[in-house]
């Protein structure tokens, strides 16, 4: 058997043992011994086992934190049908709502009969690309002599826009067939946000002579109103005013960068750009934040740092984020509040510090490829500039982009000190699945140099 030291590691006490090794003390001193290696042994298993679980609370954790995130940001599904319970009579040239009897299914709450019984509501956090349908069944004949019946439907929108039109016309005054019925459908794809609502609307008429109101069959499968909302994340294509914001700082070695005063939820995500005056080193950078590009102290007018942060639960809007330089520098930035529907691929940011010195010469934007190839994508341009021109002004956007103003003074551009070189910042961004972004750059009017990054966000629009 196999000696171990139990005093030293469990404080044990051996029986003392003098004799010959084979006496009782000394095998007894064994046994012990023998026992204390199965106990150590044990206890490196038990050890072992609790990194184990500690991995797994701490995987687990992290599985149910993706989860939530990714429920919280995931287009939702939103579908519902509503029908009639029972024949609908209309009367002529009369145009009325369908008032819809029962719910067939709702997934996301898009309809509610007891309050709105004509209307299919797009729910809160479903904004996209819906498809809106209606069927009716309606008689053929007016009921009188060889007349014929026309019917009209229509799709309208928050009580007021037209978004589809289906029509059943007279055939003529020797309709052939004085029975039956027909059915009519309209359908609609349109892009909708928390809070729009549809309805089915139902003009019923005849040509000649005719019976004054007719019914519409109540069939569960013969009339009846349905949305679905499609797996499309993008609804807003071009960006609001207040989702982006612009700051100016004047020489200082910390500098602060306004958000937008929006609320923010999970899903979204911050785009931070900082553009400081030349040849600065970053003493401190906000807490929290990813950084996707640092030009370096290299351009000789310009630097640019480039940051994101998901959110990942609900805060108010506004706020700051702060660097400090090594320099006391003047410097601009702009934020952006985007919806990330993506959460597999981070943000990705190319910068190019060429400097721009002919007149209406374009301030260069470098070509960007995504790691996560063609998916829609939303795409931002943003340049901090400097140079000896103090009346410089933006006369373009690269082709494609919408432009979202530039910080400036006069109207184009601003001068954050007293005197000549000044900085100016702006932006553009446009959202297409193009796999590569090779953009020209921003027009201007006056010789000045400055450095333009390329931002891609997967599957992304501003807010």
């Amino acid at each position: 058997m196999a000696v171990n030291d139990p005093t030293t590691n469990y404080l044990w006490d051996l029986p003392a043992d003098a004799a010959a090794t084979d006496t009782w003390g000394t095998t007894l001193n064994e046994a012990i011994g023998d026992v204390v290696g199965a106990v150590e042994s044990i206890d490196e298993v038990l050890a072992a086992l609790q990194v184990v679980i500690d991995s797994e609370e701490s995987r687990a954790a992290d599985i149910d934190e993706r989860t939530e995130r990714l429920e919280s940001v995931a287009p939702r599904p939103a579908y519902a049908r509503i029908h009639l319970t029972s024949d609908l009579v209309v009367a002529k040239a009369a145009a009325e709502d369908i008032v819809w009897g029962a719910e067939q299914f709702d997934v996301g709450g898009c309809a509610d009969l007891a309050v709105q019984p004509t209307r299919l509501t797009i729910p809160t956090n479903r904004d996209g690309l819906f498809t809106i349908r209606g069927y009716l069944k309606v008689p053929a004949w007016t009921g009188d002599g060889d007349d014929a019946s026309s019917w009209l439907l229509r799709i309208v929108k928050n009580g007021a826009t037209e978004v589809a039109i289906s029509r059943y016309n007279y055939h003529n005054d020797a309709y052939s067939s004085k029975s039956g019925d027909r059915t009519i459908s309209v359908e609609a794809l349109d892009n909708g946000v928390a809070t729009d609502y549809y309805e089915l609307e139902v003009t019923y008429d005849y040509n000649d002579t005719g019976i004054a109101t007719r019914s519409v069959s109540g069939s569960i499968m013969e009339s009846y109103f349905e949305m679905y909302r499609h797996w499309s994340p993008v609804v807003q294509l071009q960006p609001a005013a207040a989702d982006l914001l612009y700051t100016t700082n004047s020489s200082t070695t910390t500098h602060s960068i306004d958000l937008p005063a929006q609320g923010r939820v999970p899903g979204q995500t911050l785009v931070v750009c900082f553009f400081p005056r030349a040849n600065v080193t970053l003493v401190s950078e906000p807490s929290g934040y990813t950084k996707i590009y640092d030009s370096g102290a290299e351009s000789a007018v310009t630097d640019a740092f480039v940051y994101f942060r998901r959110i990942v639960a609900t805060e108010g809007g506004g706020g700051s984020v702060g660097w400090e330089t090594n320099l006391g520098r003047t410097s601009v930035g702009v934020s952006f509040l985007v919806n990330d529907m993506d959460l597999g691929n981070d943000p990705e940011c190319l910068g190019d510090d060429a400097n721009c010195v002919v007149v209406n010469e374009c301030l260069n934007a470098p070509s960007l490829t995504p790691s996560w190839g063609p998916m829609e994508t939303l795409w931002i341009i943003a340049f901090g500039e400097g140079g000896p021109g103090a009346d410089t002004e933006y006369t373009g956007v690269p082709s494609g982009f919408t432009a979202t103003d530039v910080v400036a003074k006069d109207p184009d551009r601003v001068k954050t000190g007293t005197s000549s070189p000044d900085i100016a910042c702006g932006a553009a961004t446009k959202v297409s699945s193009d796999a590569t972004e090779n953009p020209a750059g921003f027009q201007h009017t006056v010789n000045a140099a400055g450095l333009t990054v390329v931002i891609a966000i997967p599957g992304a629009s501003i807010t």
